[in-house]
């Protein structure tokens, strides 16, 4: 009787490993889900140049997803052109129908502005102050500078540290006019202007528009501010 319950015993452990078996197998690989999330940010991007890094969130191991019968389909968020956080919907349209979404942070190396040395708020920027180097960026809505140029003379709204990004978010044109200064008023219209005196109403950087007082005729009148420091209203 004792030999007849270990036998028993046996089978039933030989049972419930099959059984087990089977029901993994049937599940839908995790690694196989992070695959095919990478692989659809990778064909969003498009471009075989750019230096991307794609590292996908870790999954939930008590996730228990049917075994899709047909590849799974992959669509990225909008934001998966620039670098960042980006969601992904995997989805399974085969016998076995069911949709997660996985997050993914893109990285992306390029040569950017940074900062040679510590730069004080308020400074404006000369060119020894910059420098290209490699980084990987993460931000999506920074405006990562690639030409160092389009910054000199333009100053610093915040301090900067040496080796820090430099991003057009933390500059501001310097003022052109200020408040109460005599100015030229060019009136424009069509190809033909004319060009009196005026006095500026507003501070303003070249491109702004600002209010100024016609000298000749006393009225205020708007217009912008030009690189030559006259300000033109149409």
């Amino acid at each position: 009787m004792q030999h007849r319950l270990k036998h028993l015993s046996y089978a039933l452990a030989f049972c419930c490993l099959l059984l087990s078996t089977v029901a993994t197998a049937a599940l839908q690989p995790l690694p196989e889900i992070r695959a095919a999330a990478a692989a659809a940010i990778r064909a969003s991007l498009g471009d075989a140049t750019r230096t991307i890094d794609i590292e996908v969130d870790r999954l939930d191991p008590r996730l228990r997803l049917a075994r899709c019968s047909v590849p799974l389909a992959a669509t990225p968020n909008a934001q998966a052109q620039t670098p960042g956080r980006v969601s992904v919907n995997i989805r399974c349209e085969g016998d076995a129908s069911w949709s997660l979404f996985v997050q993914v942070l893109v990285r992306e190396q390029r040569k950017v502005a940074v900062a040679t040395a510590g730069l004080p708020a308020g400074h404006s920027l000369v060119a020894s102050d910059a420098t290209l180097e490699p980084r990987w960026l993460t931000a999506p809505n920074a405006s990562y500078i690639e030409d160092p140029a389009q910054l000199i003379g333009r100053l610093t709204t915040r301090p900067f540290a040496a080796g820090a990004l430099l991003v057009m978010q933390g500059f501001k044109t310097p003022r052109a006019i200020r408040r109460g200064a005599h100015i030229t008023v060019a009136l424009a219209s069509g190809a033909v202007a004319i060009r009196t005196n005026g006095i500026a109403l507003q501070d303003g950087a070249i491109g702004d528009r600002i209010q100024v007082r016609n000298d000749t005729s006393r009225r205020i009148v708007e217009g912008v501010i030009a690189e030559d420091g006259s300000v033109v209203v149409r």
